[in-house]
């Protein structure tokens, strides 16, 4: 009788799937770009600031976020609303494209203040005058 190789057992397929688990990134949004100008509520994202309270330290492009969601170990992203609340990000397609754009969006909560949109722009360290 000849013994059919299955793969790993279950247990240790399990064991993988939360090694992988702690190597991804979980990223807080803090701050997003839109252009031309981020009043207008027909642009999209451009780039996210990923970091902390204290502010942005990393800057994205949105097509970077959107690959990194795509991936199954990939980093995932959240937002920390005003009132507490967290909203994952997610990816979506522009109902109102032509192309059906591929676009980032929060995850519907309760919560209006979790939203991408919500956040403020990301502004330069030069800009503020700081190095």
């Amino acid at each position: 009788m000849r013994w059919r190789d299955e793969g790993p057992s279950p247990a240790a397929r399990a064991l993988d799937l939360t090694l992988w688990r702690k190597d991804m990134a979980r990223k807080r949004i803090t701050c997003i770009n839109k252009a031309p100008t981020h009043q207008d509520p027909k642009a999209h994202v451009t780039h996210v600031g990923v970091g902390s309270d204290s502010g942005w330290s990393e800057r994205l492009p949105v097509n970077v976020v959107i690959q990194q969601l795509q991936n199954p170990l990939g980093d995932r992203y959240y937002v920390h609303g005003t009132d507490g609340s967290q909203a994952d990000v997610r990816i979506g397609k522009c109902p109102f494209c032509v192309h059906a754009h591929t676009f980032i969006r929060t995850t519907p909560d309760h919560s209006l203040k979790d939203n991408l949109l919500s956040l403020p722009e990301c502004i330069s360290s030069s800009v503020l005058g700081r190095s």
